[in-house]
């Protein structure tokens, strides 16, 4: 039998008011795979979710993998160059007559704990421990003739190393040849590597610190 469009009029009239005849009516349509549609997109839509939840937390662990590893390598930079610089100072220190020769005579390697003066200076005061520790953390103590017009019979230099010379190398000569001095010892600063920042250099040269750096490869 036809249904006339006013008999379609009225089953959709009725559709609208009667929601079990609806799903009826669409039950009786559509087929079983697209009636099961709704529920397969929910099913992908949460395993979406689940997805974008690994990949975050993925996301963390690759961001903490690369943290740990750049941490590390900064770790071990750290000790290969803590472990070149100690080389530099030792080949400097085997060789120090030679670093010297161009400025001074009669040039020693000297150990502050081996100086009765500073040994002096330590037990009877003059020097805090704090004084102490900083003095023997220096790089280099060299022992060298005096100059001409000087009076004392040991001259000492107080030399900070570093490849490349900064301001706080600068400082410390400085503040190190000062400790000596306030043992009663003639003593200057100087400092000495392959390079030497510009701003270090004009540092040394204010504060009377001696640059032994070569010119040549300043930076």
């Amino acid at each position: 039998m036809a249904l006339t469009p006013a008999d379609i009029d009225t089953l959709i009239a009725e559709l609208q008011k009667d929601p079990q005849l609806r799903d009826r009516v669409r039950n009786a349509i559509l087929a079983d795979d697209f009636l099961r549609l709704p529920a397969t997109v929910e099913r992908l839509a949460d395993r979406m979710d689940q997805l974008a939840l690994r990949m975050d937390q993925l996301t963390q662990r690759l961001d903490q993998f690369a943290a740990e590893t750049q941490t590390n390598f900064d770790r071990l930079d750290g000790r290969v160059g803590n472990i070149e610089g100690r080389q530099y100072e030792s080949d400097y220190r085997q060789n120090l007559a030679s670093h010297l020769a161009e400025w001074f005579e009669g040039v020693r390697l000297a150990i502050p704990g081996n100086v009765p003066e500073l040994t002096a200076a330590l037990r009877s005061g003059r020097f805090s421990q704090r004084q102490w520790r900083s003095l023997i953390a220096l790089d280099v103590l060299a022992r060298v003739n005096p100059p001409v017009a000087s009076r004392a019979a040991d001259y000492f230099i107080a030399i900070e190393l570093s490849k490349v010379v900064d301001l706080s190398d600068v400082d410390r000569a400085a503040e190190r040849a000062e400790l000596i001095k306030l043992a009663g010892l003639e003593a200057m600063a100087a400092v000495d590597g392959l390079a030497i920042l510009p701003e270090a250099l004009a540092a040394a040269e204010a504060r009377g610190v001696m640059s032994l750096v070569y010119r040549g490869s300043a930076a």
